[in-house]
């Protein structure tokens, strides 16, 4: 899923949105639109596309969370493993209540970062750090495309089924967004817009250059 055409330019940025039809956004107005995006319900994701250092990481949780009175949680593709990601399996045990049979399987262990808040949410309705309170989560996909091949399997499951090993939020408001970066300027990352099952489920909003401290200091004063 993409944005509107973008014609031809003459910097490798450009030349890349033109190939696939991109129109590159400011930071404003990428984020807004990763809010009413989430907001709607849509089942394509917002996608932010840039060079490092443009603010993506910053926006989404100084700007995107606070919308929608998420607690913001990130995870940094590029950083991730397969073992980290799927869990540790740990023994489940179950007894049937009328025969007392003991029954017992294998289930990730879903890692903490997630689980934690999410548990929360779902037995109290809130997070609460510290004086802050929030009513939903929001999971920001860091450096998506620098991830590995499996672990992209993996994250795949949170961008179509509401899940990740050991977790299940499809109960729960939680939101999914990611970014990350062209396969342009020495970036070693996954073009991962080629998959069809990808591409449908992430939209992707090519981001302005800029940087986030640029953005708040006209924001501020903007209102």
């Amino acid at each position: 899923m993409t944005t509107a055409t973008q014609t031809g330019g003459s910097t490798p940025w450009q030349e890349y949105l033109g190939r696939r039809g991109l129109v590159e956004r400011p930071l404003n107005v990428a984020l807004e639109a990763s809010i009413s995006l989430l907001k709607s319900g849509c089942k394509a994701k917002p996608y932010l596309m840039s060079d490092a250092g443009i603010g993506k990481t910053e926006g989404t949780r100084y700007v995107v969370a606070p919308a929608l009175n998420a607690f913001f949680v990130g995870i940094v593709g590029g950083f991730a493993t397969a073992d980290q990601e799927r869990g540790v399996p740990i023994i489940k045990e179950t007894v049937d209540e009328t025969t007392g049979t003991k029954t017992y399987s294998f289930t990730p262990a879903a890692r903490d970062l997630l689980a934690d808040p999410m548990n929360e949410l779902r037995e109290t309705g809130k997070i609460v750090r510290g004086d802050d309170e929030y009513t939903s989560m929001l999971l920001f996909f860091d450096e998506l495309n620098q991830a590995d091949s499996e672990v992209l399997k993996i994250f795949f499951s949170a961008f179509t089924s509401d899940n990740l090993p050991g977790l299940d939020w499809s109960d729960l408001p939680v939101y999914v967004m990611a970014a990350g970066n062209p396969p342009i300027n020495g970036y070693q990352v996954k073009k991962i817009h080629l998959s069809e099952a990808w591409d449908r489920r992430l939209c992707t909003i090519p981001v302005a250059k800029s940087t986030f401290k640029t953005w708040r200091k006209w924001a501020k004063p903007a209102g």
